[in-house]
């Protein structure tokens, strides 16, 4: 059994195994359990056989993708389990034994000649997240404020159409557009988030349509950007069109974007 505060709330999660499952169990109070948490605090279930004699799961952020993993044998296979839906927290990138804690280790796997202060404090007096047992730490605690929540910040930039006719028209029925997602945040931003594209800006305009719809191919490190290309067919309906409009990791019917971008070209329909 280990913790690890996986959705950053603030409250660390329980990872436990038993004979035929490894669950993660929600940590917090359960009057604001997110979506997804049963009666008995099961945040998330997955079959994993076990002995229950020496299996012991670990948490780390094991392929520097900025989130962490679980890592733990079920039956004869060693077994890794990430996020889906939403990304899990930073963690550090080992776990060095079955007594953990996270001033007994570097980093690189060294041990440490005077091992830190344990009851240091960090962003406030009796903070003291260091003072854990066979807990993993999220790194970006040693510098946020205490309730604060690592999150990825992601803009779209540098959106063109790069199958213009020599007229600097383009075919409508086959448009091609290539753009960048960057981000900003302090958490990275993991693959599978929803990109739109709009025949008008839906901030502004309530009869704007969305055209096309598709998902990012590729996890987002914090301080990195990452180049996607879209080939899709405008409707009909929605020409004829001189400007569309990119939105990310936001519902496509809100009428206030978290992030857009658009092409200021010559669009024709066929």
């Amino acid at each position: 059994m280990v913790a690890f505060d996986f959705n950053g709330d603030g409250n660390k999660e329980i990872v436990y195994r038993d004979e035929t499952n490894l669950r993660i169990i929600y940590g917090g109070p359960m009057a604001y359990a997110p979506a997804g948490v049963d009666a008995n605090r099961n945040y998330a279930t997955f079959s994993c056989t076990s002995g229950t004699g020496w299996e012991h799961p670990v948490v780390a952020d094991i392929n520097a993708d900025g989130e962490a993993e679980i890592v733990g044998s079920c039956g004869t296979s060693i077994c890794v389990f990430g996020s889906v839906n939403y990304p899990w927290m930073p963690a550090r990138p080992i776990w060095n034994q079955l007594s953990y804690n996270n001033v007994n280790v570097n980093d690189d796997g060294s041990i440490p000649v005077r091992q830190q202060n344990i009851l240091a404090s960090f962003n406030g007096a009796n903070n003291q997240i260091l003072n854990t047992f066979n807990t993993q730490l999220n790194p970006l605690e040693l510098i946020s404020p205490p309730g604060q929540i690592a999150a990825p910040d992601i803009s779209v930039s540098g959106a063109t159409i790069t199958n213009l006719n020599p007229d600097g028209t383009a075919n409508c029925s086959n448009l091609q557009i290539q753009y960048q997602i960057t981000n900003t945040g302090s958490a990275a931003m993991a693959k599978n988030i929803y990109v739109y594209v709009y025949d008008k800006d839906p901030r502004t305009q309530a009869n704007a349509s969305l055209i096309y719809q598709t998902v990012t191919n590729q996890n987002i490190p914090r301080n990195t950007s990452i180049t996607q290309n879209l080939n899709f067919g405008v409707p009909s309906t929605s020409l004829p069109l001189n400007k569309v409009y990119i939105a990310v990791n936001t519902n496509p019917y809100m009428t206030v974007l978290i992030d857009a971008s658009d092409y200021e070209g010559k669009l024709s329909g066929m």
